[in-house]
């Protein structure tokens, strides 16, 4: 298992080409504020600029991935989550462009990935087994997906 999780921080994950954006690296093209404002290109997938764990460039700028934020404006709970479909309808979305926005861009308060709450895949004898899964997608034909938050519940 730990060589699984050390290989996985490598793992390239994409990056938000807009530039309302500001060259955000994340996991899904709807954490992208620039693919609601535009019908460009706006998220580039497995991108080498862009890895699960913080990278430093020539330059010393450290890049890290950052997610998007579901807001319950009833209960006043936030959590990070992979993505936009992770967010009831009835919470409120916020991209990481808003969110660094909307933080005054304090560190402390980005999704960064071990902030994200994830589902799983449900699968086996009755479905009784579990795995971790960021999305539906990680999850094959003979599996369920439960979302994180119905995972919570």
């Amino acid at each position: 298992v730990t060589t699984c999780l050390s290989s996985a921080t490598e793992v390239p994950i994409g990056k938000c080409t807009a530039e309302q954006d500001q060259g955000v690296c994340t996991g899904h093209q709807s954490n992208c504020q620039g693919c609601y404002e535009t019908s460009g290109v706006c998220f580039e997938g497995n991108h080498d600029e862009c890895k699960l764990e913080p990278t430093v460039d020539e330059g010393g700028f450290v890049q890290f991935a950052i997610f998007g934020l579901c807001i319950d404006q009833v209960l006043g709970e936030e959590h990070c989550v992979w993505s936009a479909s992770e967010c009831n309808s009835a919470h409120e979305w916020v991209t990481p462009a808003r969110n660094l926005e909307r933080t005054h861009h304090n560190v402390q308060q980005y999704c960064t990935c071990d902030k994200v709450v994830i589902g799983a895949c449900r699968f086996g004898d009755n479905l009784s087994q579990f795995t971790c899964a960021v999305s539906e997608d990680a999850c094959d034909g003979d599996s369920e997906y439960i979302g994180a938050k119905e995972l919570r519940d």
